[in-house]
């Protein structure tokens, strides 16, 4: 074996660019696998000393080349794998992924292999470098890491096997094809991290390659795995957008016959740049099986020679009886994974050996037996006679079933199909215990897929109802020795399981030190106690000694009166909201049940809150964990909270109903010293997909009569009124209308504290809506017991009106809140709140441009100060924007119906004003997003925009800058005299700098180029493009120049002199679509990006470690394709940046500093040397002649 260590060992593949990366390798050195072969296994050894893999991996230093620029030269038949461009996005890979994503890539197929060949795809995998979330299953589907150990997926004897048992009577036609299995790997999203190298087939020795086991609980399945050899050659491509899919064969009958790839060793690698390092990688792999004819088939009809070579084709592995067709005869080499897997499973331990193991995984368990002949329709061969390819899913409460069937099933055959296996997966010794719940389940009718369902796809699934009383016995116990609380959901095996320790301490009255789960209660409510805990999270049972691990929690604990079917909604409810991973709704941590004594608790734990907001608008005095905070940041949560909602109602199809100040917990911001508003309580929310019914005379109903619209006040039931006349069950857009009002009376209330003057303010507007009427007060929005139970009260309306009149962002919000408070037919969706709120541009909504997070503001809500009114007067004066560091830049002056679009770069506040119709076209572009960079709204309800937002536009859309629908004069002559491109075997991209050369009349300007830019990083580049500001203006000039760059165009440029570097910019442009040897990723609209590029540059160059690990900036930059190179002829065009230079306040004072130094020289020379007392002769002359230098250096400078 080579040295796994050595640097040396890396060659130099051919000429293509290459980097060296450590990969991981099957160890073949070991003598043991002479008589034992490799395996894993997936289930958890825990009555033997063997381990769950015997395989032994090593490392070495392999250089890896980079196939960008030759990914045609690389084909599946040569070289196992192929790169294709396929533009397809996947909306979903959860759970529905088949319904979706099978057909597409069965079209994706035929499209690169050809229309005649048959397309089966049977399995799918989404794999994340780092995955987020506690378990292996989510909305994504399964999440995997990325492999990192060289292998290939199949072996050619288990891809027989496996076709022979799932196809049955026709796998001699099938065998009589050619059929191969190709991988394909898509990236979900640009990939830069752990991407795929995959290795020659032609470079790999057969000897380089190991069969492995593959033990999982329901199959044992078989792999290669690969040893190092040198004369492997390793391939990648860089930068892989998420539209270059990588083809990857796995398997080829034809290779046993032709000189074709057989398979493709293939693996992931870690890259060693620090710009990549903690970028997550996202793909999903789908495995297709592919089927074509040979000359050999005839009309579909096996050969003489197809049935023999069907006959002599080998099997594999060990198969019990019974479980499968397939007897496979006895391996030479010991298997260990057998021992232990037969002590496991007489252990009774064990909850994952609740099945046998099978030679070959296939649709149905392996001891879900159904006899398809007996099935009418099916045919005399059963369902593989008819359509292998169709399937169709069961899923239980605690079992998924997918059998393969020719139709959908009639209710009595899934019945069939549910008593025949529904008692074989669980062992002898929990049959009792699962009897009676198994004895509710029930077969429901099957849910058609979409017609015309591709081969491979799910056509139907059946589902079973839930029981009438849920099984509260699965949710984790609270153990109160080892004081540990269960994560939200199961980790998967490969993942560190996370729980929390609560390490909670308190003293009693008698001074005792107490630890309890309960021993401090913060809170009770109608249904509940909070109870705040103090917990460490614990790796894999380890207690971590690390201080970030503590976290102070709240035990939420359901009375003992909660009724199972209660905590279950609640539990189903934060389930989905969980998922939703919105900042603005609770965080879940954990759910339990506790027991004291026979009394059994039902408990949820969150992170502690700082406070809610009804203590906030109640407390005269603002609450201690508040007092350091900037309560003015909870004007930013206003859109936050709408858009909380929205992702309930529009995602989750949920609605809370219970909205209200009690419910909206405060944090602290994760950065700064704001606050962080979350939706709580989901006790009463309701699926809006599900039957409503109305709980009457509930506490916690009743607790959210306060906020109730009129509307569902009416339709609940009221004492005294018979129950048939008043009960109306609300539909589900009554349900949204209702949580609009509440949202509505919330924001209501915050205006009334945050302007009216805290909690003061909010007493006064309670005491303002008050009414009275025959002694009895009322203070609710709506008085239904006084008008037509349609009305807002008037003094709401009026009230808000007056708010307007004192803030400004309440202004903004005045008509939103007042049709938020309408009639219910009248009242927005949560979605046109959240527009109306993107639409005023409201404090706490960022617009999301693809590239950077913008804020918008209004010239008429900007007030410049003098310093700046001046600041702008200097600056026209100047002609050039001034650099006014250490000082921060004045505001752009702004026309009076413009706007200013903000932002920052790495600490530093950028600002560009923009006209009414420049803030039209660009905000067109952007979507709003929210805290954390959320979107305001669910995506699908984006549209085209976050599509735009998130993809540069083409170099080939309309580049000038002046006028889009016209090009440059010269454009049109380089194009007709444009040399025709020379193939070489290198090309490089070149960025063209023209700079100003300070003291020149009139302003002389020279041509820079930064060679191989598409090589350079945002930081390399600013460095470069300061030593080429250097080289042109020279140490003298630099020396005395006050002058710095202070704003970077977009231009084309002309050659001055033959064969000389300087040039004359002609005009800002864009280099147009029908410029040959130029491109660019400015997206559009091109007029805004290039000033925001430019202003970034121009801070770029300040600072040039603001740049480091990023590429938007030189991805973004029109760059010229060499071969050819420029031509340095007359009249020449070119197209670059032209890097203007304007003064520097930083540099005039340290001229001035200097004056003042060689003038102060000056005088204790007088004094020493000449006249100790002659002070006025010797400051005179001295500032004399540093005021008329630095006059003469102005006038030089400015001319």
């Amino acid at each position: 074996m080579p040295n796994p260590n050595s640097n040396a060992d890396c060659e130099n593949l051919d000429t293509l660019p290459a980097k060296c990366a450590t990969l991981q390798f099957f160890d073949a050195s070991d003598p043991k696998w002479a008589t034992e072969k490799p395996f894993y296994s997936n289930i958890p050894f825990t009555q033997t000393k063997i381990a769950n893999t015997n395989v032994i991996n090593t490392s070495a230093r392999v250089q890896i080349s980079d196939i960008r620029g030759h990914e045609s030269d690389f084909t599946l038949d040569k070289n196992g794998f192929q790169l294709v461009n396929w533009k397809h996005k996947f909306s979903d890979v959860g759970p529905s992924f088949q319904e979706e994503g099978y057909p597409a890539v069965v079209k994706f197929m035929k499209e690169v292999l050809g229309s005649h060949v048959k397309v089966c795809v049977f399995d799918h995998i989404v794999r994340q470098s780092q995955p987020r979330g506690s378990a292996p299953e989510d909305e994504k589907g399964y999440i995997g890491r990325p492999s990192k150990v060289a292998h290939n997926d199949q072996t050619y004897e288990g891809t027989i096997a496996k076709i022979k048992h799932d196809f049955g009577s026709q796998a001699p036609s099938i065998l009589s094809q050619r059929f191969r299995i190709i991988n394909v790997w898509k990236p979900l999203k640009p990939v830069r991290q752990y991407p795929l190298t995959l290795c020659d087939y032609r470079t790999c020795d057969e000897r380089d390659g190991h069969r492995s086991d593959l033990v999982y609980p329901h199959v044992v399945s078989e792999n290669i795995l690969f040893s190092y050899s040198k004369d492997q050659k390793w391939y990648y491509v860089s930068d892989q957008s998420d539209e270059e899919v990588w083809l990857i064969k796995t398997m080829d009958s034809l290779a046993r016959t032709e000189d074709v790839a057989m398979y493709t060793p293939h693996t992931s690698f870690f890259d060693e740049d620090p710009a990549v390092a903690e970028e997550i990688r996202e793909s999903i792999e789908l495995r297709v099986r592919i089927m074509e004819r040979t000359r050999s088939h005839s009309r579909g009809r096996p050969t003489d020679a197809d049935k023999k070579r069907y006959e002599d084709e080998p099997m594999t592995r060990e198969s019990s009886p019974g479980e499968c067709d397939l007897v496979c005869p006895q391996p030479t080499k010991a298997q260990p994974w057998k021992q232990a897997l037969q002590v496991e499973r007489d252990s009774g331990s064990n909850p994952l050996l609740n099945w046998e193991p099978n030679a070959m995984d296939f649709g149905e368990k392996p001891w879900l037996k159904i006899d398809w002949s007996k099935i009418e329709g099916t045919g005399p061969g059963g369902v593989r006679s008819k359509s292998p390819d169709q399937m169709c899913g069961y899923s239980g409460r605690k079992e998924n079933y997918f059998v393969f069937a020719p139709r959908a099933l009639d209710s009595e055959e899934k019945d069939q199909i549910y008593k025949a296996s529904r008692y074989r997966r669980i062992r002898q010794e929990n049959e009792v215990v699962n009897a009676s719940t198994k004895k509710r389940q029930a077969i429901v009718k099957a849910r058609p897929g979409k017609e015309g369902s591709s081969p491979g796809q799910s056509s139907y699934r059946f589902t079973t109802e839930a029981p009438d009383v849920p099984d509260t016995s699965q949710i984790p116990l609270f153990h109160s020795m080892t004081q540990v609380v269960p994560s939200m959901e199961p980790k998967d095996d490969a993942t560190p399981d996370q729980i929390l320790v609560v390490e909670n301490t308190t003293t009693d009255g008698v001074g005792r030190t107490l630890q309890s789960l309960y021993a401090i209660q913060v809170a009770s409510g109608e249904t509940s106690k909070v109870f705040g805990v103090e917990t460490r999270l614990s790796l894999n049972g380890h207690l971590s000694d690390s201080k970030d691990v503590v976290r102070k929690c709240a035990v939420k604990r359901l009375h003992k009166s909660t009724s199972a079917e209660q905590f279950w909604a609640e539990y189903e409810s934060l389930k989905r909201v969980k998922r939703l991973n919105h900042p603005h709704l609770i965080e879940t941590l954990s759910v339990f049940r506790s027991k004291m004594g026979r009394t059994q608790h039902f408990n949820f734990l969150f992170p502690l809150a700082l406070s809610n907001l009804k203590r906030l608008f109640q407390d005269s005095h603002v609450p201690v964990p508040l007092r350091s905070r900037d309560l003015d940041s909870l004007w930013g949560q206003i859109p936050g909270l709408s858009s909380a909602v929205a992702y309930l109602h529009d995602s989750a199809h949920m609605a809370h109903r219970d909205i209200k100040p009690s419910n909206i917990l405060i944090y602290e911001e994760p950065w700064g010293n704001g606050l962080s508003l979350k939706l709580t309580d989901f006790g009463l929310s309701i699926d809006l997909s599900r039957v409503r019914t109305w709980e009457q005379g509930s506490r916690a109903r009743q607790s959210a009569w306060v906020y109730d619209s009129p509307e569902v006040r009416n339709a609940s039931p009221v004492p005294g009124v018979e129950t048939s006349t008043r009960i109306k069950i609300p539909s589900p857009s009554d349900l949204m209308a209702n949580d609009i009002w509440k949202l509505g009376c919330v924001f209501t209330e915050l205006l009334a504290y945050l302007v009216a003057g805290g909690s003061s303010g909010v007493e006064a507007f309670r005491d303002y809506i008050t009414t009275t009427e025959d002694n009895i007060s009322s203070d609710v929005f709506n008085d239904t017991r006084f008008d037509d139970g349609e009305q807002v009260k008037p003094q709401v309306l009026k009230f808000i009106n007056q708010m307007a009149y004192k803030d400004y962002r309440a202004g903004m919000l005045q008509s939103m809140i007042k049709e938020m408070l309408a009639k219910s037919a009248l009242r927005p969706t949560i979605a046109e709140v959240c527009e109306e709120l993107a639409e005023k541009n409201f404090p706490g909504i960022n617009f999301n441009d693809g590239l950077r997070l913008i804020r918008f503001v209004a010239a008429d809500s900007l007030a410049p100060s003098p310093l700046d009114l001046l600041r702008q007067k200097l600056e026209r004066w100047a002609g050039r924007p001034i650099d006014w560091a250490p000082l921060s830049q004045p505001l752009p002056k702004l026309d009076a119906d413009g706007y200013m679009a903000t932002w920052e770069w790495h600490g530093a506040e950028l600002a560009l004003a923009l006209s009414r119709d420049e803030f039209d076209r660009y905000k067109a572009t952007c979507f709003p997003v929210t805290t954390n960079n959320i979107p305001l709204l669910p995506l699908t309800r984006q549209g085209l925009k976050a599509q735009q937002a998130t993809k540069p536009s083409s170099h080939m859309q309309s580049a000038s800058l002046g006028q889009p629908s016209q090009s440059s004069p010269s454009t049109n002559i380089l194009a007709a005299n444009a040399p025709p491109a020379v193939k070489t075997s290198v090309d490089t991209k070149d960025i063209y700098w023209c700079i100003e050369r300070n003291f020149t009349e009139p302003t002389e300007i020279y041509l820079s180029p930064i060679e191989n830019a598409e090589m350079l990083d945002d930081e390399q580049l600013f460095r470069q493009v300061n030593k080429a500001i250097s080289s042109t203006e020279g140490w003298v000039r630099r020396l005395f120049s006050w002058k710095r760059c202070t704003e970077i165009d977009f231009v084309q440029f002309l050659v001055i002199w033959e064969n000389k570097n300087q040039v004359n910019p002609i005009q800002k442009e864009l280099p147009p679509p029908t410029t040959p040897f130029y491109d660019h990723s400015v997206p559009l609209p091109h007029d805004f990006h290039v000033r925001a590029a430019g202003l970034q540059m121009v801070f770029g160059l300040r600072d040039p470690k603001k740049g480091r690990g990023e590429t938007t900036i030189v991805d973004m930059l029109p760059k010229k394709r060499n071969p050819p190179p420029f031509s340095k002829r007359i009249s020449e065009p070119g197209w670059g940046l032209h890097a203007k230079m304007g003064f520097s306040q930083r540099r005039f004072l340290a001229w001035l500093v200097f004056c003042i130094v060689l003038g102060g020289i000056f005088v204790v020379a007088w004094l020493v040397l000449i006249n100790p007392t002659d002070l006025q002769n010797a400051f005179i002359p001295s500032f004399l002649f540093a005021a008329l230098l630095t006059i003469a250096m102005g006038l030089l400078q400015i001319a």
